[in-house]
């Protein structure tokens, strides 16, 4: 388990205790603490420890050793006089090696200090392995009961009155999910609202919730932070957001909207609101891909397979004159062919597949089977299925409780 720097700096007694250079590495991980009591480190730390150092004859050496010893943070101690022993120099290596420094009256009591690092170190456990557990319970298992959920109530303080929302938050690289947690709550911010987040199953999932009529402010301060996030990792990041719900014990639902709203993310798409899908909301509650491919291959598979054999146009030709409700001219200049060409296409469609285009509900079933295949190019057909099995399990031992 760790915190941050940064978090040194709210404990309470912490409040005397200035910050004198390496500002930009608040960010670095804390696992524990280290009094310096040897001549060297060597042998004596991991890494990532917050060193206090009472005394040094070289104070650009002790610095430089720490650095090298992958020390998170430096925390010296003022002299007998309380007369600052930081020279120039180990400031300017601070800043430069983006190492937070730290300088403490001698009037302070080290033990103080030490022993609120250490507890909140352990507090933050216990409260990580606990929301951790809330997490799985809400959203996983298959055990939920009523204690359960006044158990959660008294310890997040949940309110009857309170909505939900669930975000998921998806990368390649499982091992940077709790620095994206950490830099999540960091930069959001919205009074009203609390977040909670944890990661599960490979994802970091989080948790917002507040009175109704702040919620849809949520979703923008949760959208506008992951864009924030997203530009600071080279890993593809994408993230689906669920809908708003009334209570907790159907927050599991918005979390598999959530998740199901991840299928839809791309390259140029990272963000996906499951409330603001339109049809493609429906494809995501299909259970069966190859429901969805025999639906679309039946109203378009033969003009598909006829421009493959004839080097043909007639798909995108009927595709635009669906999109443009049946208008020649501006279908034509979709296609950028002559208003003729456009014509004589549509006719030898007509012709050769048997097909009303006039018709209102045969340009609505063509529509609904062009989205049907752009959704299957941009979903991952064998997660999709094994997910929608997961997901059918889990709603319907929820449902029989």
């Amino acid at each position: 388990m760790y915190i941050y720097c940064y978090e040194l700096i709210k404990l309470p007694s912490f409040k005397n205790i200035k910050l004198i250079a390496g500002e930009s590495g608040l960010d670095r991980k804390i696992s524990w603490v280290y009094v310096l009591q040897t001549p060297s480190l060597e042998n004596w730390v991991y890494g990532e420890e917050v060193l206090f150092v009472l005394n040094s004859n070289d104070i650009y050496k002790t610095l430089e050793d720490a650095v090298s010893h992958c020390i998170s943070c430096v925390v010296v101690l003022k002299d007998k006089n309380n007369k600052s022993i930081l020279t120039p120099e180990a400031i300017q290596l601070a800043n430069k090696e983006n190492f937070p420094l730290f300088e403490m009256d001698y009037n302070i009591k080290i033990i103080d200090v030490t022993r609120d690092i250490s507890t909140y170190i352990i507090h933050k456990q216990e409260k990580t392995e606990y929301l951790n557990y809330f997490f799985y319970k809400i959203f996983l298992s298959d055990n939920l009961k009523t204690e359960d959920i006044e158990e959660f109530v008294l310890n997040y303080g949940f309110s009857n009155e309170h909505n939900f929302l669930v975000a998921t938050i998806h990368g390649k690289d499982v091992s940077k999910l709790n620095d994206i947690k950490s830099l999540f709550h960091i930069y959001v911010s919205e009074e009203n609202v609390r977040f909670l987040s944890a990661v599960l199953n490979g994802r970091l999932v989080i948790i917002a919730y507040g009175l109704p009529k702040y919620m849809n402010k949520a979703k923008q301060t949760i959208k506008s932070t992951f864009s924030i996030i997203n530009k600071k990792f080279s890993d593809s990041l994408c993230i689906g957001i669920g809908n708003i719900s009334p209570r907790l014990r159907d927050i599991r639902y918005s979390y598999i909207k959530s998740i199901k709203a991840l299928y839809l993310c791309r390259t140029n798409k990272k963000i996906i609101d499951y409330e603001e899908l339109g049809f493609p909301r429906l494809l995501l509650n299909t259970a069966d891909v190859n429901e969805l491919k025999d639906y679309s291959t039946h109203i378009l598979g033969k003009i598909l397979e006829y421009d493959k054999n004839n080097t043909t146009f007639f798909l995108e030709t009927i595709k635009f004159y669906v999109l443009c409700n049946g208008n020649i001219n501006k279908s034509a200049n979709k296609l950028h062919i002559h208003r003729n060409t456009c014509i004589y296409r549509i006719s030898k469609i007509k012709e050769l597949f048997q097909l009303d285009l006039d018709d209102a509900y045969i340009r609505a079933d063509i529509l609904n089977a062009f989205s049907i295949y752009d959704f299957l190019e941009n979903i991952d057909s064998e997660f999709f299925n094994l997910s929608h099995n997961t997901f059918d399990i889990c709603l319907k031992n929820n449902l029989e409780k």
